[in-house]
Parts: C-alpha cells; sequence; structure tokens
C-alpha cells in the first residue's frame, strides 16, 4: 500500500486518502462528470467538467471493498475518492498527439527529456521565422491546467491551443509535463515546474544543450503562460523567480488566463454555481496539496500573500471569463497586485464564456481574441503609460465609456474601513435582520445572499433575462429583462431598477426579485435592468450611489445604436426612460432623479420615477409616525451605519423634503406607492405631499396598500394585492 504525505509519500490526514498498489489498473467504466446544471444555465453545466470526458479510468489497486459504505464516493471531480481510500482517476492518455510540424501553422514540435530521475519533460514549439530573427525571440513558458491532477503537454487541447499561440506570436514555447496529483501531491507540481523554468534558464548566454533555446531565445523576453491550475503554477513560479534569480534571465510578464485562486471566502461567482459545484473546486485544493495551510495559503490564496508585491515581473495579463465561477477571485488577484506594487497590470474578460472555453471551443471568435491578446506585443508604446482594463473585442457591453465617462463621486465621500486585525467576536454593530458587522471585520448577512440564475424565457410570463457585467474593476453589473417581443419593430420604455435590502443586502441576482421583475416586465411591457450596486458597510455610501449612477451612463451610451448590448441598443426607446426601486432602492431611484436634474444625462429622458415603499427618514417624527425610542434610533442606526458621512437623519440624501434641490428633479412624473403597515408609509405620504408644493412642476401620484407591511410585493408576489401594485406600476408608464 503506497501512502501519500505532504511530500506525496503518506496520505494527507485530512482525508485519509491511499493509493493502493504499486501498479494502475484500467477499468472500462466511465467518472459519472457532475451533470446538475451550474446557475441551472446549460451553457454552463460543462465548464468545468474535465476535457478528457472519453477516457479510461485508472484506479489505484482496483476496488479493495464490496461494502456498499466502503465504495461510497465522498469526492468527485478530476478523479473519483471512495471512502475506502481507493482513488479512480481519469487517463487521458489516448487523446495525446504526437510532436510534428504543423502544415497549417508552420509551427514545429518536438519533446525532450528535463529530468530523466523524475520524469519530468516538456513540448518544444518554434517556428521558421524563430531561426531566422535576430536577436532572438520571446520566450513563452507554458504550464497546462487540469485541476493538477491531469493532462500534460502532449494533450490535444494544449498542443492545439500552444501552437496557436506560436503560430500567431511568433515565439519560442516550452510546454512543462510536470507530476500530476494525487499519485504525486503539490508541492511537486510546483517543484518539478521550478525545474523546467532552471532548465530553461540554463541555456542564458549560450550555454545548454538544446539548440532551439540556445540559439533562437532572447532570455531578456521570457513570458510565463497557464491556464486554471496552470496559471496558479506560473503566479507561484513567477513568486518563486522574485525571491531566487535565475542569472541571465529576465522574466517580462505572466499570463494568467482563468486561474484557480480561492479566496478565503467564497465569492460571489463562486456562490453562482450550485452547492455540489462550488464544493469540488474548493475541496481539490486539499487533496492535490494535502501540505496546504488553510484558505490563507498563499499559493492558492496570493491576495492573501505578504509577499505579493516580491512577484517577479513588471507585467501581469489577467484573462478571465465573465461566467466562470473562479472570476471574482482573479478580479480581486488583479486588484491586489495593483495596490500592492509596482505592477502593470491589465485585465482582459471574454464576455459570456466560461472557465477555459478556449480549449473546448478553439475556433471560436473569443478563442481567437483571446489569443491575440495573449501575443500583442508587450513593448508597444503604451506599456509606458498608465494600463487601462482590456476588454475583449466581442463583449456586448460599452465598458470603456463608464471607465472613461463615470464621474467622480457628488458627495464629500469619507473613507471607511472595517479592521481585519482582530480574531475577537466581538460586535462592532448589531443591524437586526439584516446583518452584523463584527470588529474584526467579519459582516455576516442574515438575508438576500441567495441567488437565482436568469432565464432565456421564464415559463409564466415569456420574459427573457441575462445577465451583464457594466464595470469589471468594481464589479457592478446588472440582470436585464425583456419581455416577449408582439411587435419586432417596436421600441420599448426602459426602466433602471434598483433593489432594496436598507444597503446592506440583496443583490439583483437574488430569487426575491425575479418574479416581481419578471411580473412587471411582462406587464408593463418594458425593458428592465436592474442595477447590482457595491453595498455598505464594505462600501459605504456613496459608493453605492455612485455606481448606480455609473449603471445609469452605461445605460444610455446604448441610444442612437450605439453600445454592443443587444437589447438596449436595438430594443429600447431612450426617450421614455424610468428610475424605479423599492425601499432603499427607491431612496438610490430619488437621487438619481435628483442628479439627473442639476447634472443632464445625454442619451437618456427620464420621464417617470416609481418608488415603492421608498425608505426616507427624518430627525423629528411627523403625522403618526413611531415616537418610539427604540424603533427610531434603528432606523438611524441604518442609515449612519450605510453612510457614515452623512451629517444625519435630515440629510437631503434620506430626508429629501429638506434637499433646496428637489424642485429641479429631473423627470415629469412619479409614482409613490405606500403600504398600511410599514413604518416608513408616512414618509412616503410626506414625498408626496411636498412635492406638490415644491415647485416642481410634474404630476405626482400616490397609491397605498391596505393592511400590509414593507415590501411585502416581493415576499408574496403572487398574492391578489401583489399582483394589483404591479397593475397599478405598469399603467402609470404606461401612460407616459
Amino acid at each position: 500500500m503506497i501512502k501519500m504525505n505532504s511530500s506525496g509519500q503518506t496520505p494527507p490526514h485530512k482525508s485519509n486518502l491511499y493509493l493502493k498498489g504499486s501498479k494502475r489498473m484500467h477499468l472500462i467504466h466511465h467518472i459519472p462528470l457532475p451533470t446538475s446544471p451550474l446557475h441551472s444555465n446549460p451553457e454552463r453545466t460543462n465548464m468545468f467538467r474535465p476535457l478528457f470526458v472519453s477516457c479510461l479510468l485508472i484506479s489505484f489497486g482496483g476496488i479493495a471493498s464490496s461494502d456498499p459504505e466502503e465504495l461510497e464516493v465522498f469526492f468527485q471531480f478530476f478523479f473519483k475518492v471512495y471512502k475506502n481510500g481507493t482513488i479512480e482517476k481519469l487517463d487521458g492518455s489516448g487523446l495525446d498527439v504526437p510532436a510534428s510540424l504543423d502544415s497549417d501553422t508552420g509551427v514545429q514540435s518536438k519533446d525532450i527529456v528535463i529530468s530523466p530521475e523524475t520524469n519530468v519533460s516538456a513540448r518544444l514549439y518554434a517556428t521558421k521565422d524563430a531561426t531566422a530573427s535576430k536577436g532572438g525571440v520571446p520566450l513563452l513558458v507554458y504550464f497546462h491546467g487540469g485541476g493538477f491532477s491531469t493532462g500534460s503537454a502532449a494533450y490535444f487541447a494544449f498542443h492545439q491551443f500552444v501552437n496557436s499561440v506560436v503560430a500567431k506570436g511568433k515565439v519560442v514555447a516550452v510546454s512543462v509535463s510536470y507530476r500530476l496529483a494525487p499519485e504525486h501531491c503539490l508541492p511537486i507540481g510546483y517543484d518539478d515546474s521550478w525545474a523546467a523554468v532552471k532548465w530553461v534558464a540554463s541555456h542564458a548566454g549560450g550555454g545548454g544543450s538544446e539548440p532551439w533555446l540556445k540559439e533562437r531565445v532572447d532570455f531578456n523576453r521570457v513570458y510565463f503562460l497557464g491556464e486554471s491550475a496552470g496559471a496558479n503554477i506560473a503566479h507561484n513560479m513567477a513568486m518563486r523567480f522574485g525571491s531566487e534569480k535565475l542569472d541571465g534571465v529576465e522574466l517580462k510578464g505572466i499570463v494568467l488566463i482563468h486561474p484557480y485562486f480561492l479566496l478565503k471566502e467564497p465569492t460571489a461567482s463562486l456562490l453562482a454555481v450550485n452547492e455540489e459545484m462550488r464544493s469540488n473546486i474548493t475541496k481539490l485544493w486539499s487533496y492535490v496539496c494535502p501540505s496546504n495551510t488553510g484558505p490563507s495559503d498563499p499559493r492558492i490564496n496570493p491576495v492573501a500573500d505578504p509577499d505579493l508585491s516580491k512577484l517577479g515581473c513588471k507585467r501581469v495579463l489577467v484573462c478571465l471569463a465573465e461566467r466562470d465561477p473562479l472570476v471574482d477571485a482573479g478580479k480581486k488577484y488583479a486588484e491586489a497586485l495593483r495596490g500592492r506594487g509596482e505592477k502593470d497590470v491589465e485585465i482582459f474578460v471574454s464576455r459570456g464564456k466560461t472557465h477555459v472555453f478556449h480549449l473546448r471551443e478553439p475556433d471560436s471568435k473569443e478563442a481567437s481574441d483571446l489569443i491575440d491578446r495573449v501575443i500583442a506585443n508587450p513593448e508597444s508604446p503604451r506599456s509606458l503609460e498608465p494600463i487601462p482594463e482590456v476588454y475583449n473585442s466581442s463583449v456586448s457591453l460599452s465598458v470603456s465609456l463608464i471607465q472613461t465617462n463615470r464621474p467622480q463621486p457628488s458627495f464629500d465621500t469619507r473613507r471607511y474601513f472595517l479592521t481585519m486585525e482582530s480574531n475577537n467576536p466581538e460586535i462592532e454593530y448589531d443591524l437586526s435582520h439584516l446583518c452584523v458587522v463584527y470588529k474584526n471585520g467579519k459582516v455576516e448577512r442574515f438575508i438576500g445572499t441567495e441567488i437565482v440564475a436568469p432565464s432565456p424565457a421564464d415559463p409564466e410570463t415569456g420574459v427573457g433575462s441575462k445577465d451583464v457585467v457594466i464595470e469589471l474593476d468594481t464589479g457592478i453589473s446588472a440582470r436585464l429583462y425583456k419581455p416577449k417581443p408582439t411587435n419586432q419593430d417596436q421600441k420599448l420604455p426602459l426602466l433602471v431598477y434598483f433593489h432594496g435590502g436598507g444597503f446592506f443586502v440583496q443583490t439583483a441576482f437574488s430569487p426575491t426579485y425575479q418574479p416581481f421583475l419578471n411580473s412587471l416586465a411582462a406587464q408593463a411591457n418594458v425593458i428592465i435592468v436592474s442595477v447590482d450596486y457595491r453595498r455598505a458597510p464594505e462600501h459605504p455610501l456613496p459608493i453605492g450611489y455612485d455606481d448606480s449612477w455609473a449603471a445609469v451612463k452605461w445605460v444610455v451610451s446604448h441610444s442612437g445604436g450605439n453600445g454592443e448590448e443587444e437589447w438596449l441598443r436595438d430594443c429600447a426607446d431612450f426617450g421614455r426612460v424610468f428610475f424605479g426601486g423599492d425601499s432603499s432602492g427607491a431612496n438610490i431611484a430619488h437621487n438619481l432623479a435628483i442628479r439627473v436634474g442639476s447634472d443632464g444625462l445625454d442619451g437618456g429622458k427620464v420621464v417617470g420615477l416609481v418608488l415603492m415603499h421608498p425608505y426616507f427618514w427624518g430627525k423629528d417624527p411627523i403625522a403618526d409616525e413611531t415616537t418610539d425610542v427604540g424603533a427610531r434610533t434603528f432606523q438611524e442606526k441604518v442609515w449612519l451605519s450605510a453612510c457614515p458621512m452623512s451629517t444625519g437623519p435630515d440629510d437631503p440624501l434620506i430626508n429629501p423634503v429638506m434637499d433646496p434641490k428637489w424642485s429641479g428633479m429631473g423627470c415629469a412624473k412619479v409614482l409613490v406607492v405606500v403600504a398600511e403597515k410599514d413604518v416608513l408609509k408616512h414618509r412616503g405620504w410626506l414625498y408626496y405631499e411636498e412635492l406638490r408644493k415644491s415647485g416642481w412642476g410634474g404630476e405626482v401620484e400616490i397609491m397605498e396598500t391596505e393592511g400590509e407591511e414593507h415590501v411585502f410585493f416581493l415576499e408574496k408576489p403572487y398574492c391578489d394585492k401583489a399582483k394589483d401594485l404591479v397593475k397599478r406600476v405598469a399603467s402609470f408608464m404606461k401612460s407616459i
């Protein structure tokens, strides 16, 4: 019996894995790969399925027990782990291709052995142009993906990808074959990869025995490249290069494609997939690296690495796929690099694509765009300038317009940082049913953390929905809703909607909002853009206001046939734009309407405002509003926690009747919706009454629902009163 330890020889204590027997036995059945839908979207179902789908299994020692409990599978991803310790693994050798001269691209490849003792090897690639180039060509050292456990440099998908990069980039490439987990647990794969890097470096200055490296390569232009687990390796090799410089070699940059990084807490994109897939993605690290030190291990969580600034190169290109569960971790990595050192960090996003799509769809335009970005000339003059975000040319977003034109915050923002230095679980403040903020920086949200997938066509209403990223660096995004078309040539009104949640909870992707907005889009026959802005307390107001304004600017950038989001560009009537929201989202809608009145809105005309159970407050009680000290203190506490720079409960942001700019609000009609049993009802009525007297000049209407509580229409979307509310809002919008 062979046992694995931190060096690959004895079992990891966490999982008690054993590799039984020294011989590998081929089986004639397949590992059942995950088939449950990710995000309930068939397009995402295969994003993390191993590419070796037609291969035989390798079983280490066979199935040693017939006991059903012993045969229970408790981990299944790139390999299958049984309760009794047996491991079955996909054997991908049947999909390997030989090195050869590619007649289509002119790229020549050949295989070499780097270390006979460890069987570390590589496939080398070069073009005829590399031979003729004076001074040598750049060198690309490539590390393949496959969860640290599958694949090799000879695997057809990796071979095809590197072949294409070399053909377009006119570079020499070394594709490394390192030993794989779980037979050889990390750090063996890292050490093998470093051995390959050192072997490559031995050819600098005319040394070494490999003529393709010795005679063709400029060792002052070396790059590391990898995807998924290979991107993780590329990063870790760059970190090692920073501490163990190799003579005669300059690492100019690294390219990380869909990197496999995990953060201490699950990101939104990771939470967007089903529990089984999320568990597989996170548990994989423990199986391939049983010596790991936990969620802050810098090898898997470089964001937590205090030495991240010591990365051994100046330039980093992070390539992300919009629908990849790992996309948010990749963003955080790029942000961390920018914040900790003098690094030129670029981000490139492939819209609508999933993890390692370029290997599954090598002939797609997006894969071609990705390769073009990878081989873009790093020595161009633009490299001397601050590097902006780089977006795939196929992205259906006019994000660059937002990046360039996004206004500076209109308020005097005070930075609000939650310290992460203490492990004391003492509570900083408790916002009851919304969230608790601890003094150690942890934020615990009680509601609004679930998400639901968009749908091509809602079964009940026929409304289609999809998600878009508006700003990559800030994470601003949205869910779009489009009703079933009845007239292909008809332009539809546009509602920009802001979700509620006290500025602390809920998202545009919450199941709380999907039924309501589907119904509203269908009945009002409008396109809806439901904005996902950053939330307090991590991002205190006015950040949420400014994020929402950036989203509005992005929306109207599609007017006049501009922009790349077709639902907006081709279907929306930008002469009939509405703002709307519930609770704190209604507060946002109001404040943006004020902003339209003062700043204008090029490209769009806001004709109406829909405020449902708006979150407004004030220092002194009004009408029959509660005088209970505890209740009033709580409302003020929520506001000041969300907006610590506020002047208090009479701040015009929360008490609009105190706003001298109210009469200049930038729309013609307003509908205020209140509920009889809502503590905020009286503020809604005050808003209605005072707006009529403000000199504004528009029309304002109000609707009160008897016997109902705050945002009941979200909690009970199918009740009769919720349906009546939707009908009234739809009627209001159709009247303009």
